[in-house]
C-alpha cells in the first residue's frame, strides 16, 4: 500500500469545525507564491478575499479564521523547512 494512502487510512477524523479549516487551507494553499525553494506562506490578502467572498465580517472571526490558517501554515513551513535540511544533512 502506498504512504499516502496508510496515512490517511490511519488518520483520525476531523471535528466537523476542522474540516471548514482543513477545505480553506488546501483552497487558500493554492495562492502559495513559488520561489526557488519552493511555495512560500499563503498571503494575507489571499485570506481576506477568502473571508470575503464568504462574506464573513465579524471581526472576531474573521481573526479567529486569520490566526487559525497562519499558525497551521507556519507550522507547515517548519515542518518542510526541517525535511529540507534532513534532507540535505543525509549523505549521498
Amino acid at each position: 500500500m502506498p504512504r499516502a494512502i496508510q496515512i490517511i487510512a490511519e488518520a483520525p477524523p476531523l471535528a466537523s469545525q476542522s474540516v471548514f479549516y482543513w477545505r480553506a487551507l488546501i483552497e487558500l494553499g493554492s495562492d502559495r507564491p513559488m520561489s526557488m525553494s519552493g511555495p512560500g506562506q499563503i498571503p494575507l490578502s489571499s485570506i481576506r478575499a477568502y473571508l470575503d467572498e464568504l462574506s464573513i465580517t465579524d471581526h472576531l472571526e474573521r481573526d479567529l479564521f486569520k490566526r487559525i490558517i497562519v499558525n497551521v501554515d507556519n507550522h507547515r513551513a517548519n515542518l518542510m523547512a526541517r525535511r529540507n535540511r534532513e534532507a540535505q544533512s543525509k549523505p549521498s
